[in-house]
């Protein structure tokens, strides 16, 4: 079963690695606030999208809610 939830994502290049998954859209974009660095190579990213169990974004619908670059 899928879950919605807000993800802080960091990509760099191809390659798109999730960092935290939240419940809650403000704790996600407080974790990434905190989390950012201007010297940081790549993007970091809140985003919703279903998630399964795993952690693995599931489906092709996923919303941006904030980028830090």
């Amino acid at each position: 079963m899928y879950q919605k939830k807000f993800a802080v994502t960091h990509v760099e290049g191809n390659c798109e690695k999730i960092l935290a998954l939240f419940d809650d859209k403000s704790a996600a974009l407080e974790y990434g606030k905190n989390l950012y660095k201007p010297n940081i190579k790549g993007i970091l990213a809140c985003i919703q999208a279903n998630f399964d169990e795993t952690g693995n974004i599931q489906g092709n619908v996923c919303r941006v809610f904030k980028v830090w670059e």
